[in-house]
This record gives C-alpha cells, sequence and structure tokens, in this order.
C-alpha cells in the first residue's frame, strides 16, 4: 500500500502526484493499493502524454474538506485509460477524468471501470 501517512511517509499528500504540471510524458501506473490522509489518492496530469492506471485500488482518500476524489486523471491532448481499477470509501468521486479543454467525466465512489478516450 502507498499511504503518504504510514511510517516514513511524507505525512499529507497524494500517494501519486506529477510534480511538473503538466507532466511531459506519459504515466502508467499499475498494480497498487492507495490512499491520502487529506486529498486525492492519484493526482496527475500530462500535457500530450497519455496517462493509464491498471490493478489500481484507491480506498479512503480524502478528508471530506475539498474536491477529494479517489484519482484525478488529466491530460491536455492524451489518452487516459482505467482499466481493472476501483475506488471506493473516498471522499468524493472515484474518479475524475478530464481530457482537453472542454471533456470531464466524474465516476461514483464505488466504481470499477474500463475507459478510454
Amino acid at each position: 500500500m502507498v499511504d503518504p501517512a504510514a511510517a516514513g511517509g511524507t505525512g499529507t499528500g497524494a500517494a501519486f502526484f506529477t510534480v511538473a504540471s503538466p507532466f511531459p510524458g506519459s504515466i502508467a501506473i499499475d498494480g497498487f493499493l492507495v490512499t491520502s490522509p487529506d486529498t486525492y489518492g492519484i493526482d496527475v496530469k500530462t500535457g500530450s502524454g497519455d496517462i493509464s492506471l491498471a490493478d489500481v485500488s484507491i480506498v479512503g482518500s480524502g478528508d471530506g474538506l475539498g474536491d477529494d476524489d479517489g484519482a484525478r486523471l488529466r491530460s491536455s491532448s492524451g489518452a487516459i485509460s482505467v482499466t481493472d481499477s476501483s475506488a471506493d470509501g473516498n471522499a468524493d468521486d472515484g474518479f475524475q477524468i478530464s481530457t482537453g479543454a472542454s471533456r470531464s467525466q466524474a465516476l461514483p465512489p464505488a466504481a470499477t471501470e474500463a475507459l478510454a478516450s
């Protein structure tokens, strides 16, 4: 499990996030169980790169004080895919997915979806 609040962790923040925003390449996250005590479990943004989540479970992320989705996935012009993944017990939506300037899709907190854009 990736948990920023665990011993040796940062204490707060997303389990996976992009420091450069937007990240200049593609991102693939495969086979993790993640949580965050106070925000998104996963918060990534790319420019033209693709984002792929596979076999990921996001559980109990967020403190309920803001927009704390299990995962927030954003790409300006790349594809976003989520396969065999779940989000349960998070403070807000399970997955918040945005591609391009005008397309956004929110999936409910207990979603298990296969998406491609």
